[in-house]
């Protein structure tokens, strides 16, 4: 998974000062990627029952949301969202908006969530 914190490290030290995207489509993936790993997959895909799908599509949407109001859009949906979700939520929340303390930091840089075009960037 690219468009993770932790992966982008290497990154940003080769090319300090470079702003870094995310785009749409791979963060769909990450979401997925992280849907099938707490099991969720045959919930997702069920034609009977669309929860699953239609909140991790709400939760994706968030990079629609005006930067100043994801937060609370997050912290709104976190409250609306099936109990299997919440840990996606969470992982959402730490990859792509609050961020997660770096070693030796106790206040996470925070990740921006902006949408323009099909790209997100956040000012690492």
């Amino acid at each position: 998974m690219f468009g993770t914190r932790q992966n982008l490290e290497p990154v940003k030290a080769v090319f300090p000062g470079v702003p870094i995207s995310y785009c749409y489509f791979h963060r769909g993936q990450s979401l997925y990627q992280k849907i099938q790993d707490d099991g969720l997959q045959v919930a997702y895909n069920d034609a009977e029952d669309r929860t699953i799908k239609e909140y991790s599509h709400i939760i994706l949407a968030l990079a629609n949301v005006p930067l100043a109001n994801v937060s609370s859009a997050l912290a709104e949906l976190r409250g609306d969202v099936p109990d299997e979700l919440l840990d996606v939520v969470d992982y959402f929340r730490t990859t792509y908006v609050h961020g997660r303390p770096a070693r030796g930091r106790r206040v996470p840089f925070p990740l921006a969530i902006r949408q323009s075009g099909g790209i997100s960037t956040t000012p690492l």
